[in-house]
């Protein structure tokens, strides 16, 4: 029987090149945008894993905290390393480790002129090593040929995801001043304000440059689009990106509210329940504290279950997910506003009143 490729996340590479500026955090980034590219291997995105270092107690910057994300996210493997600087040669010094056990399965050594040589001949040896077929190209192909663009990328999706979207947002502007092709800031840059008076024109943006990204990252921009525009083709491709790619949990949520808005209320309790259960990390933060993370899936899921339920007129399942909900986040207004509202339209409006109040 075939053996069935890793679930990979990249953690934590350390920089040893002693430059002025750290290498090492794009490069990472970089290392697991190229390596999706390859066929049949599933690899945990740097945006999910920057979510789910944010929603801990550990340091951002640990090795400890990359390993707890990875595992939160469903990988298998570990990939980390080094990068060092010899006589004006970068070299990279990969690893390999089974999150299960701690083993170390394989190490690997490649080096370069620059860090995008590095990461192509990175993933080249990785795809080659895990026994996968085909070439994956060049990552400044499906990204940027600009290292300032992609620090200041790399920087602006951390700042972004760890709780301060206005200094992200800023750092995304300034990707995109370095190269204004560059698809996935523009994509980030819109979310970062979705709630914005330019919010389409921003995500269109990003929809024009989206042949210029990875197929992975190109389902996601068009899967914003879609749901931003309730575009009839939302539910084929909230469904490609589930199929494809079933560790990132923005597809079961598009997929949740994309089978909500075709009538088919049943159908979006599982997606929804799914996203709920990937995301509960984000669920035991404040999100009155400073510094809590950007978004909490969970909490959109929450609400689109509560409205399936209502829509199904199964006013006492809605009832139970909002109870549900006010007891895992007690602190989260909306929340407290869902179940007022679902008991309001069941008749008890002392409770409701009372909900509104909490």
């Amino acid at each position: 029987p075939a053996v069935r490729a890793p679930v990979v996340a990249v953690g934590l590479i350390r920089d040893y090149t002693r430059g002025s500026e750290d290498l090492a955090r794009p490069l990472a980034d970089m290392l697991a945008t190229n390596l999706a590219r390859a066929e049949g291997l599933q690899v945990i995105s740097a945006v999910r894993m920057y979510e789910l270092v944010a929603q801990q107690e550990s340091p951002a910057d640990s090795a400890a905290a990359l390993m707890m994300a990875a595992r939160a996210a469903g990988a298998t493997e570990l990939v980390d390393g080094s990068l060092l600087d010899s006589a004006g040669v970068l070299r990279l010094d990969l690893r390999r480790t089974d999150l299960a056990t701690g083993s170390l399965l394989r190490v690997y050594r490649v080096s370069g002129r620059d860090i995008f040589g590095l990461v192509d001949s990175g993933t080249a040896e990785l795809v080659r090593t895990l026994g996968l077929r085909g070439r994956v190209g060049p990552v400044a192909d499906v990204s940027t040929t600009s290292v300032a663009a992609y620090r200041l990328y790399e920087e602006g999706l951390r700042t972004l995801f760890g709780g301060d979207p206005v200094v992200g947002r800023q750092l995304l502007t300034r990707a995109l001043e370095e190269d204004s092709s560059f698809a996935m800031a523009a994509f980030w840059y819109a979310q970062a304000d979705p709630a914005g008076m330019d919010y389409f024109r921003n995500l269109s943006r990003a929809v024009r440059l989206a042949a210029h990204a990875t197929e992975r990252e190109r389902l996601i921009i068009r899967a914003g689009w879609a749901e931003a525009t309730d575009d009839p083709n939302r539910l084929a491709i909230a469904e490609s990106l589930v199929t494809r790619y079933p560790n990132e949990p923005d597809g079961y949520l598009w997929l949740g509210h994309a089978r909500t808005w075709s009538g088919d209320f049943t159908g979006a309790l599982e997606p929804l329940r799914h996203v709920i259960e990937m995301d509960s990390l984000a669920l035991k933060q404040d999100p009155r504290q400073p510094g809590a993370p950007a978004r909490c899936r969970a909490c959109e899921a929450y609400g689109e279950l509560i409205s399936a339920y209502h829509l199904l007129d199964s006013l006492p399942a809605a009832e139970r997910a909002a109870r549900e909900w006010t007891e895992v986040q007690p602190d989260n207004l909306n929340a407290w506003g869902a179940l007022a509202s679902v008991l309001m339209y069941r008749g008890r409006y002392a409770e409701a009143l009372a909900a509104n109040q909490r």
